[in-house]
Order: C-alpha cells, then sequence, then structure tokens
C-alpha cells in the first residue's frame, strides 16, 4: 500500500465518522439519560393483553361463539382458530379447560 492510499483511507475515515456523528448526535440527545426517565408515569394504564381476555365482541352485542380452549395456551390447534376468530372479527367467549382434567380421578402426573 502506497503512503498516498493511506492517507487518502484516513481522511475517508475521519470524514465518515464525522458524518456519522452528526447523524447521530440529535438522536442520541433525545434519548433518556437515566433508567429512572424510563419508568411508566403511574396515571397510564396498560391494555389487557390478548390471553387475559374473557370474550372478545368487536362491536356485537354478545358473542356468536364459545371458543374453549386449554388454560395453559399452548394447544397448535386452539392457537390457530384463535388467530381464525381475530382475523375474522367473530365475536367469541372464551372458556378455558385444564389440562389436568383429562388424566384419571386419583392419577398424578408424572
Amino acid at each position: 500500500m502506497h503512503v498516498v492510499d493511506v492517507l487518502l483511507f484516513c481522511v475517508t475515515a475521519a470524514l465518515w465518522f464525522q458524518r456519522s456523528m452528526s447523524l447521530v448526535a440529535p438522536i442520541m440527545s433525545s434519548l433518556p439519560s437515566s433508567w429512572g426517565d424510563l419508568e411508566l408515569p403511574t396515571t397510564m394504564v396498560l391494555p389487557t393483553r390478548l390471553f387475559e381476555h374473557t370474550e372478545r365482541l368487536f362491536g356485537a352485542l354478545e358473542p356468536d361463539v364459545i371458543f374453549w380452549r386449554d388454560a395453559a395456551g399452548w394447544c397448535p390447534f386452539c392457537e390457530m382458530i384463535w388467530l381464525l376468530l381475530e382475523t375474522s372479527e367473530i365475536p367469541y367467549a372464551i372458556r378455558t379447560v385444564p389440562l389436568r382434567r383429562y388424566m384419571l380421578p386419583g392419577e398424578e402426573k408424572d
């Protein structure tokens, strides 16, 4: 490598760094300065999560379907039906079945 190539590289790198810092500086100044700034205001109400709902009406007065699913929420078939109900906006009520009900009386989980 020639001296001219090295100098050209250094000048280009310095100019690129200066340009990138001028673009990043406004973003960095708008970031919170401490973890305390990240705390949620006490007046802010977080929305309930979808799996905590007992019914989704989508503007209807009452649900058209009762959606029975496992209480753990891991059943892939239930998840497919749930997505179908959500994307189609079909009003539904949710009822859960604990997986322990599938065992015989007196039987314990291993």
